[in-house]
């Protein structure tokens, strides 16, 4: 880190000021690790005044300034961190996953093309394959998404990451048979690791496994029984299966913890509907709407309405 200098007092200068250096950067990072975003984007703005090219200074005020919301003074950190020193991967990663965020698809495709290509060792590799990967299927490139996940599995084939991913891509293409031993190899190599059970849960309820999605729910929900959408997603499985108060219960529960979620009010009205409580139900569809179920997820909420609610 320090380069041996033939000058003494140079020396001990130069070994002094990467000393500070690397404290600030502890402190700074720190600061993130705790949540302090609000005391560490004062800090970075400070040391700015006098450093307005510290690469790390910059890269702190942009993710510090993210989590504040302030997204588009992230991005111009990000940016004029970028312009100053073009060849940094990881600064591609962090601004290519801000603009995924908000649905700038090719931009971040844009940037994470350039993360791979500065990438030197596998695991840079193996991250800017799956970030890309990640726009891809935000964009419903499937087949693209799954060649750049395929070639990271070659690198590394228990990255539970890419197993998960790979899944939902096999899942969307139909290959729902390989989506669920992806899935399996997940869960085998991290069965604490949530999202593996989740997915693998709610891919059975696609498929209409009921009994197996609930199972899959159940898991999860003995690692974290606050979940909503676990909690939505079994209510909706246990409705399938004919368990309509239990599943009333599930999805009270998931709306009181996430009142924001269209899917939840949609589902409660299917089970109020076969309550034959057509008011209750007529009331939830109503607030699926106002939550933009059509907009996420199609016209079925309109349909019902027009059905059940003249």
């Amino acid at each position: 880190m320090t380069k041996t200098l033939l000058l003494l007092g140079l020396g001990f200068l130069f070994i002094c000021n990467g000393f500070a250096q690397e404290t600030r950067n502890d402190t700074m990072q720190n600061m993130f690790n705790e949540g302090q975003f609000e005391a560490l984007n004062e800090y970075t703005e400070y040391y700015l005044v006098n450093e307005p090219e510290d690469i790390d200074l910059l890269y702190y005020s942009a993710i510090s300034a993210e989590q504040l919301g302030d997204l588009q003074h992230s991005y111009l950190q990000l940016s004029k961190a970028i312009e100053l020193y073009p060849d940094t991967s990881y600064l591609y990663n962090v601004r290519g996953s801000l603009l995924l965020s908000v649905n700038e698809f090719d931009a971040a495709l844009a940037d994470y093309k350039n993360q791979f290509r500065l990438a030197e060792s596998d695991q840079e590799f193996v991250a800017a394959r799956l970030n890309i990967a990640a726009a891809q299927m935000s964009t419903r490139k499937f087949d693209s998404a799954k060649v750049h996940l395929e070639k990271a599995l070659e690198i590394d084939s228990n990255n539970v990451g890419l197993l998960i991913n790979i899944a939902s891509v096999y899942s969307e293409m139909g290959m729902n048979d390989i989506a669920i031993k992806h899935l399996e190899k997940a869960i085998e190599l991290d069965p604490e690791f949530i999202a593996s059970t989740a997915n693998l849960g709610f891919l059975h309820l696609e498929i209409e496994e009921y009994k197996k999605a609930l199972y899959y729910f159940n898991k999860v929900l003995e690692m974290e029984p606050d979940d909503p959408y676990t909690l939505n997603n079994r209510g909706y499985a246990k409705f399938k299966l004919g368990d309509l108060l239990a599943a009333l219960d599930d999805i009270n529960l998931s709306i009181e913890l996430y009142p924001v979620n269209p899917y939840a009010y949609r589902n409660r009205a299917l089970i109020y509907l076969a309550l034959k409580k057509e008011r209750l139900a007529c009331a939830d569809l109503h607030l699926a709407l106002n939550n933009n179920f059509t907009v996420r997820y199609g016209n079925e909420v309109n349909e019902l309405i027009e059905k059940h609610c003249k």
